[in-house]
């Protein structure tokens, strides 16, 4: 019998304050909520991305989902805006991101 990984769910993350000033502004990105059926949530991984960038940048990662941070400015073609996501890990390496 084989046994698959059940995915981190049920969380969420928010970000506030929703605009700011690049490398002014603190921004805190909180995940809450966050339920793994068949073990425990290991840890958040940070990141900010521009529109149509595939490589993004890495924020910080910690295990209880909560960083407070300076965010780098967008780029001049999407009116500066950047993006934010926070992969969650189980304690197998199952992910989601939210």
């Amino acid at each position: 019998i084989y046994k698959i990984n059940s995915l981190p769910k049920n969380g969420s993350c928010m970000v506030s304050p929703t605009y700011g000033y690049a490398l002014d502004t603190n921004f805190e990105i909180k995940c809450i909520d966050w339920e793994d059926d068949d073990g425990f949530i290991d840890k958040y991984e940070f990141f900010a991305t521009y529109k149509n960038n595939q490589f993004p940048i890495a924020l910080n990662f910690n295990s209880n989902g909560s960083i407070t941070v300076q965010l780098p400015l967008g780029p001049d073609y999407d009116d500066y805006k950047i993006y934010l996501y926070v992969r969650i890990l189980d304690d197998l390496e199952g992910s989601v991101i939210y």
